[in-house]
């Protein structure tokens, strides 16, 4: 009888799409995966950090998967345990923590699902890893999300992500496409380029490609339905993106970030944009 395993997300579509490839390794090992809110052997928490209400948000859906089954083996991932796994050891009935890093590879550290405390924790720096696994299918979703990038080189004042996701780090555009074709094929009509700060796509990769370059060679993808882009950097937008977003093969819509209208205020949060320059361009 295979082990029952239920998943759950919170924050972006970087985290469902990496909670989409634990699920895939998981099912290929002969798991059988249940909703969250079932009674299940083994609970996975891919948690999320950005906000204190995150944070507390993630405790509350560590501590229903202990209720729910005592003996369940209780492993907690993703942003949170990256940043704070000591406050995570703190709470009775965790098994397991995995940093970031460790998450792509959570099906190796379930070979042994024995209750202990404290909870076992590996948490490592994030590694420059651009081979990030395929996947074909998103269980409950009509659209696929694809992880074209990850990490991030600001330094905004209030914000934690550099810390839970490490530097900027593109996935190679060839693997992007391949990505895309294995969705397409599985019969999704709409796939969503996620990432920490995709505007800043392949700078870091050699050669250095732009963002509006990989999407110009996905639209030529056979079978393609659209493409939508998640939130873009209003400092990220060269005539060459706005020149390639009028095609019909690309959803018309953007999200950008406007964290304060005041000067002032963006000055001290390290913002790169003055009020002005964000109007100007929306």
């Amino acid at each position: 009888m295979s082990l029952k395993i239920a998943l759950t997300t919170l924050g972006c579509k970087v985290n469902q799409f990496e909670t989409a490839v634990i699920r895939e390794q998981l099912l290929r090992q002969g798991f059988k995966t249940v909703p969250f809110n079932q009674p299940a052997d083994v609970y996975i928490v891919n948690t999320c950090t950005v906000t204190g209400k995150s944070d507390m948000q993630s405790r509350q859906l560590i501590r229903q998967a202990i209720r729910r089954n005592s003996s369940a083996y209780i492993v907690v991932t993703g942003c949170y345990a990256q940043t704070n796994y000591r406050q995570i050891r703190h709470i009775k009935g965790v098994d397991l923590i995995l940093g970031n890093a460790e998450k792509a590879n959570l099906d190796r550290y379930l070979t042994r699902l024995e209750k202990c405390s404290p909870a076992k924790t590996f948490v490592g720096t994030m590694v420059d890893n651009r081979q990030q696994p395929q996947i074909s299918a998103f269980l409950d979703h009509t659209r696929a999300f694809v992880k074209i990038q990850d990490g991030c080189n600001r330094a905004c004042s209030y914000c934690i992500v550099p810390r839970a996701r490490g530097s900027s780090r593109s996935q190679p555009p060839e693997l992007v496409k391949n990505q895309l074709k294995r969705l397409i094929e599985s019969g999704y009509k709409e796939i969503v380029l996620s990432g920490v700060n995709i505007g800043v796509y392949g700078q870091d990769l050699s050669p250095a490609i732009s963002l509006a370059g990989l999407l110009k060679e996905l639209i030529e993808l056979n079978g393609l339905g659209r493409i939508r882009l998640s939130s873009i950097e209003p400092t990220e937008f060269p005539a060459e993106l706005i020149e390639v977003l009028q095609s019909d093969k690309i959803c018309p819509h953007l999200h950008i970030p406007l964290q304060s209208a005041h000067e002032q205020q963006l000055t001290a949060m390290n913002r790169r944009y003055p009020p002005a320059q964000y109007q100007a361009l929306v």
